[in-house]
């Protein structure tokens, strides 16, 4: 049976064990705190002048691949980690193509991985 994984749990155990940028930290923060919403996200991004930060788009995406890389160390999705993964990249508002972009290596790892 596949391990479950909630974006809670995972970004706890993330905030345990990872130095962090302080913008990567507050929104791993907020999404342990179960509190993530794109209002909530958007009021921490203006409150902290992160929003025109050219660097954003790269932390979210990595921290998407955070999770995604855990809910697949199983190599299986569950419903629950997909919709976990589906409210992550539009509270984000990651767009077809960003990971393409701007993660191509790490897209192909995952893709890797999968395939063996």
């Amino acid at each position: 049976m596949a391990n479950t994984y909630s974006l809670g749990e995972v970004f706890r155990q993330y905030l345990l064990t990872e130095i962090l940028s302080r913008p990567v930290y507050l929104i791993a923060e907020l999404i342990v705190s179960g509190e993530l919403s794109r209002a909530r996200f958007d009021d921490l991004l203006e409150a902290e002048d992160y929003a025109e930060s050219p660097h954003l788009k790269e932390f979210l995406l990595d921290l998407v691949l955070v999770f995604a890389r855990k809910c697949l160390e199983d190599h299986e999705l569950s419903e629950a980690e997909i919709g976990e993964l589906r409210t992550l990249i539009t509270v984000f508002r990651i767009e077809e193509g960003d990971f393409y972009t701007l993660r191509p290596t790490a897209v192909q790892e995952i893709i890797s991985a999968q395939a063996t």
